[in-house]
């Protein structure tokens, strides 16, 4: 009795477990997932804010799929692979936010820095009009 109840649990597992490696079949592995994710939402955005024919009929959000070698199918089996698993989907959007800050942290960074060189170039800016040349255009405008 006690070896068929054991051979029938190990049929079981044998069996759950095959069963279990088809379902993440297709799924794309956390670490890419996590990446694709933090740029999907970037290109979400951009695919929201900016017009049609600035983006020349690219679509910034398949460009991506691109990227990841992924199609929209992957990622919604992904998708829903994950939230069976809210620690998992979790972990990847804290990532993701992380990533994202970083992101936006550096152009904040780019931007200042930019913005102080066009400053510093103007008071660096140093016109020097003869006074004499001067005086003779005035003359001239006269």
């Amino acid at each position: 009795m006690m070896r068929k109840s054991i051979f029938i649990l190990s049929v079981l597992l044998v069996f759950y477990s095959c069963n279990n490696s088809r379902a993440h079949k297709n799924v794309i592995p956390q670490e890419k997932y996590q990446k694709m994710m933090t740029e999907l939402i970037i290109a979400s955005k951009i695919k929201e804010q900016i017009t049609d024919k600035r983006l020349n009929g690219l679509d910034p959000v398949q460009l991506v799929y691109q990227k990841y070698d992924v199609d929209s199918a992957q990622v919604k089996k992904s998708t829903d692979y994950y939230s069976h698993y809210p620690e998992i989907l979790l972990e990847v959007y804290k990532k993701a936010k992380e990533e994202l800050q970083k992101t936006l942290d550096s152009l904040e960074k780019s931007t200042t820095k930019m913005k102080k060189k066009k400053v510093d170039s103007i008071k660096n800016l140093k016109i020097k009009i003869p006074k004499k040349k001067l005086r003779e255009q005035i003359k001239e405008s006269e």
